[in-house]
């Protein structure tokens, strides 16, 4: 992607810090697509901790936070399935020793 000179218009290359067609010095352009900041896309441990007690809010925050900040939304997806097969887990051992128990 080129910049464009300030001063003249002109498309300049991308590592370039003066144009060459004009002399003055060029700012390389920020991408516009990027709406957060680093600070803000990291994991929440209140929003895991509510993903894996409660898987279906872990999902829908999923989807929630997926565009914005997408860190946060894998992880809260993240605990909701660790939560999903936690419970599996524990109802299946729960059974076996019910089933050892009746016996």
């Amino acid at each position: 992607m080129a910049n464009k000179c300030n001063t003249c218009g002109a498309t300049v290359p991308d590592n370039a810090t003066v144009c060459p067609y004009c002399g003055n010095a060029v700012t390389p352009t920020q991408p516009s697509n990027v709406i957060y900041t680093v600070e803000e896309d990291e994991p929440s441990t209140g929003l895991n901790i509510l993903s894996f007690l409660v898987p279906v809010a872990g999902w829908i925050m999923y989807f929630v936070f997926r565009d914005e900040t997408p860190i946060k939304a894998k992880a809260c997806s993240k605990w909701a399935w660790i939560g999903v097969a936690v419970t599996i887990g524990l109802s299946i051992l729960m059974g076996a020793c019910t089933a050892l128990l009746d016996y």
